[in-house]
């Protein structure tokens, strides 16, 4: 009875509902709308449960993707080998200026070692050339030696000496021609040219004795030097060979006047340097001790032509 009457309070409500629409005209029964709009909620609680479902399934899959994901895993695995490779790199070039700073300051030693190793060389050889040597009490070679006062002496020394050797090369041309002259072998006529020939060494030698930057002890023996090639040995080349060419008596008799006097400033000369020299020290004046111009002669002139 009670469903039946609720049955029966419904259907009186619907009858109501459906009276009021009809009279405003509605295209739609009361209940068609309600039921409609009640779907409707219903729906729309379903599709919000279908969303809410979707929603927590893509976080799951997500949650699931991100677990096991082998592409992301692999990408970080190149990553991290190119960050290995870059910094093997880095520390390869380090290593390798490293190595390289190293071996130019290998280099450098070796090189300052080998330079100063032949500034050593270098140094013994000249001293080795230039160290005079002079046998001691007992008969053996021995080395001179002398103190930078001492061999600055020698020095200026040695300068003279060049050059009174120079001029001895000359005064021994000379020796040979008279020699070859007083043979009589040979035709003077053909001697005259060499004799006149032997002029302009004169002429050289007075330019550079005039020319020596000497000491002012060894100045004396410059100015004597310088006298004998320019006076007494021009004068007699030019009047030997004059009075041979022209047949001129009184050439001959000057040329044979200053032949002599040729002669005894040479030796003069001679005994100075041997005088100086020996109060040098480390000087070697051996050989200007023995020479003259008739030992010269005798052994140089004569004697080459006897073993010829």
């Amino acid at each position: 009875m009670g469903l039946l009457n609720q049955r029966l309070g419904i259907e009186e409500t619907n009858d109501n509902l459906n009276k009021k629409n009809i009279s405003k005209g509605s295209l739609y029964s009361v209940s068609d709308t309600d039921i409609a709009k009640e779907n409707e909620s219903i729906n729309d609680f379903d599709g919000i449960s279908d969303n809410t479902d979707i929603i927590n399934n893509s976080k799951k899959r997500k949650k699931i993707k991100e677990i096991s994901q082998p592409i992301e895993i692999g990408k970080s695995v190149a990553e991290l080998s190119t960050e290995e490779f870059d910094i093997n790199s880095i520390l390869e070039a380090r290593n390798e200026a490293k190595r390289e700073k190293r071996y130019k300051i290998r280099t450098k030693i070796i090189n300052v070692i080998l330079i100063s190793f032949c500034v050593y060389l270098i140094f013994l050889i000249y001293g080795v050339f230039c160290t005079n040597y002079q046998y001691n009490e007992k008969g053996k070679i021995e080395p001179v030696i002398l103190s930078v006062g001492e061999i600055k002496e020698l020095k200026e020394f040695n300068k003279i000496l060049a050059q009174y050797e120079e001029n001895r090369v000359l005064y021994e041309k000379i020796l040979r021609l008279d020699y070859r002259l007083s043979l009589g072998v040979e035709d003077p006529l053909v001697l005259a040219p060499e004799y006149e020939k032997l002029l302009d060494e004169v002429n050289n030698l007075t330019v550079k004795t005039n020319a020596l930057d000497v000491d002012t002890k060894y100045e004396t023996i410059k100015v004597m030097l310088l006298n004998w090639v320019q006076t007494d040995t021009a004068v007699y080349l030019q009047k030997i060979s004059s009075g041979i060419s022209n047949n001129n008596a009184d050439d001959a008799s000057v040329a044979i006047e200053y032949k002599s006097i040729m002669y005894d400033d040479f030796s003069l000369i001679t005994q100075n340097i041997i005088s100086i020299g020996e109060n040098v020290e480390g000087s070697n004046i051996t050989n200007i001790k023995q020479w003259s111009p008739e030992k010269f002669i005798n052994e140089d002139v004569i004697g080459k032509k006897a073993e010829e």
